[in-house]
Parts: structure tokens; sequence; C-alpha cells
């Protein structure tokens, strides 16, 4: 049996066409890990054969997309836990191993001992990224724009030998 037609026994349907076998495993390993490579070994096949399925198959690369897109949602919680001290880290003595404890007088006296995992700059990334106008780069390039268009053809060959001194001298100094 070839690569090509590995694992070809469709399973499921999706936009009324039968989903082969691997692609569905693929996508499914795609969108918890978000990475091609993995999910492609995932399935037994390489990185290269998955990409060129996908650029013969629009429906194929419209699900690879929502499978991509469902990996970031879950990339983005995990962040905002990192970012919203969600996640504790738990203390252990050095030596032993032991856990070590909150102390006496603490309202949580006895339990295991722990700090709350907090990463600003995780936390600063979210906020650059959803409200980019307070948090974002100061510095805007507007790329959209157009520089008027000028008739060259209606000025005469003093004028256009003249353009040319003053466009020379105005030009930007070369970089060291």
């Amino acid at each position: 049996m070839t690569q090509e037609t590995k694992g070809d026994t469709p399973t499921r349907t999706h936009a009324g066409l039968p989903l082969p076998t691997w692609q569905a495993g693929f996508l499914a390993a795609l969108a918890t890990s978000g990475n091609i490579s993995q999910a492609a070994r995932a399935v037994g096949l390489s990185r290269g054969h998955v990409y060129r399925v996908r650029a013969d198959n629009p429906g194929f690369a419209s699900e690879w997309d929502e499978a991509v897109k469902v990996a970031t949602d879950a990339l983005e919680e995990e962040a905002r836990k990192l970012a919203t001290g969600y996640y504790r880290s738990y203390k252990f003595h050095q030596k032993t191993g032991a856990p070590l404890r909150f102390p006496e007088g603490h309202p949580q006296q006895g339990q295991p001992y722990y700090e709350v995992v907090v990463q600003p700059g995780v936390l600063h990334t979210l906020l650059k990224a959803y409200r980019p106008e307070l948090f974002g780069d100061k510095l805007r390039l507007d790329t959209g724009s157009q520089l008027p268009r000028y008739d060259l053809t209606r000025l005469s060959p003093d004028e256009l030998a003249l353009l040319e001194q003053l466009t020379a001298k105005a030009s930007p100094a070369p970089q060291p």
C-alpha cells in the first residue's frame, strides 16, 4: 500500500463528502497540538504529503484552517491562565522532597504551600493583541496611502532638468 492511499477509508462526512481516516486523525491531532509535523506523524505521514493533499483539496484545507483555529483558541486560553494567576507552583523541601506546608497562623495552615504563577509578559502580549490602541506598539506605518501621481509630460525639458537636479539634491544621504 502506498503512502498516497494509506488510510483512505472514509470514516465521517464533511460538507457532504467522505473524509479519509488519516485526514480525520490528522485534523484531530492538529486541533489538539497546533503543530503540522506532529499531527502528520500521528497518522504516519510526512509533513510534505499532508501539504500536497491540502493544496489539492479545498475542503480539507478549510478543515485544516478550522483545526488551527481550535488549537489557537486553546493556546490563548492557556496564555490567559498564565497571565492571571490561574496556576499554582507547589513548593517542596530541597533535600527530602516533602511538600512544604503553610505555617501556623496562616488561613491555610498545614496545607501544601504554593505560589501563584503569574507571567506579566504573557499578560502584556494579550493586552497588545486585544487593545492595540492602548497597549500596542506606538510606531505605526501607513503603507496603504498612495503618493500623488504627477504628469511629467506637461513639463518642458528645462523644467525636467531642474526637477532632476532638485530630486538629486533632496534625496536621502547614503546609509553608513
